[in-house]
Parts: structure tokens; sequence; C-alpha cells
């Protein structure tokens, strides 16, 4: 979910691998990596060649959900209706981000929205699957611009999300997880951000960054 350099959500619109050269032929794919990846590749996607730092944590915004999500004991597909849950139902994966502002963005909780949320959790469960097969980086094109999507092929058990930051409003969540900012903090994007992650110093814990690796899904390679 991450632009060079940074993008708003309008960029989604238009953000598809082959926006700007010619599709390649659609043929099989045989990456080595998970079926879904290799479904991705034939329909000409492209990825990058990352992974993150271990050390670090990962957020997954939701508008709307988390009762949900927390019913089912996992991560649900979304259910936004603006571009980006659009493009995380065509492609099937669940989108994730390194950015606590991209994630802000996404559940917009400073507006009140009850059931919206933040879920917070390692790093670590990215670079598992990613290990694994099942987590890679995609990248979409605009001219001049590469935009990172880290994604999951199978959603995280719930019970690997560290915390979950929702609105002042969020009240009939009953999980020792949650965490609610000062109304007077809540209400204002710019002070709630910086409150998140000021709590997130205070138990030693920051944004994964990525890092470049090799290792990454192509057609006819392997995982290895």
């Amino acid at each position: 979910m991450h632009g060079e350099p940074e993008r708003d959500d309008s960029a989604l619109n238009t953000a598809y691998a082959y926006n700007t050269r010619p599709c390649l032929p659609r043929g099989e794919a045989r990456s080595g990596w998970h079926g879904k990846i290799d479904e991705l590749l034939r329909l000409d996607h492209s990825f990058l060649g990352y992974r993150y730092s271990d050390s670090g944590v990962l957020f997954r915004g939701l508008p709307r959900g988390l009762t949900a999500n927390l019913r089912a004991g996992r991560w649900l597909p979304s259910v936004e209706a603006g571009p980006l849950g659009s493009l995380e139902r065509q492609l099937g994966v669940y989108l994730l981000s390194h950015d606590l502002s991209d994630a802000l963005t996404v559940a917009r909780i400073w507006a009140s929205l009850e059931d919206a949320a933040v879920m917070i959790f390692p790093a670590a469960e990215f670079n598992r699957r990613w290990g694994s097969a099942t987590a890679a980086m995609l990248g979409f094109a605009e001219p001049g611009v590469v935009f990172k999507y880290p994604f999951l092929v199978e959603p995280l058990p719930m019970h690997a999300v560290d915390s979950i930051v929702v609105s002042t409003r969020c009240d009939g969540v009953n999980d020792p997880r949650v965490v609610r900012p000062p109304a007077a903090i809540g209400a204002v994007r710019g002070p709630l951000e910086r409150w998140i992650l000021e709590q997130l110093e205070s138990r030693g814990l920051c944004p994964a960054h990525p890092e470049a690796t090799d290792r990454y899904p192509r057609r006819d390679s392997s995982p290895g």
C-alpha cells in the first residue's frame, strides 16, 4: 500500500501493473509460489523484491468490519466501498501496510467510525508467509512511480494481531488488545497518528521497513 513518492487514494483508480507497458502474452506461470500468486502473474501483475525487517510492526486498516473479523477469528476480505477495497477484492488477497498513515487513510478512525480499526501486527508474520511463498509485494506502475502493495494470500488469524486501535465511539468491542485514544486526540488525524506512534515507541516498537531481496515471484522461477 505504498508509493514512491507517497500517494493519495485517487491513485488507486488507475494503479495497475500494465498501465504503462504493453501486456505480455498471458500464458502459464510456474513461479513456485502459491497458486494465487501464479494467477496474478498470469494476469500480468508484477512483483517487487522486498520483505520486511523482522523487528517492526505492520498495519491493516478497516473502515468497518472489526466486529466481524473478531467473531470470525481471522481477517475477512475488505468490505470498503472505495478503490482500495475494490482492488483487494479483485486481487483476492489481503492487503496491508508498513505505513501507519496509509492504514489510517483507509480506516478513518478519527472520523469516529464505530466499527473501524487499525490492526497492528508483527512484521515477522509477513516474513514467515513470505518464506513459505504465501506473501509478497505487488508493484503497480504509474508514469515515473511504482506503488508497493504488500499482501498475504491467506488471512491472518486474529490471535496474531498485537493491538487494535479503534475510534473513541467504539464501545461494543470487548477485547484486551483494543486501544482507544483520548477523546481530544482521537478526533484529529495528525495528533492521532502521532499518538499511536508514541504508544508503539513506549513499548519498544516501530513500523517495519522494507528490505530488498532478490527472492520474489516471477514466471518460471523458484521461491527458494
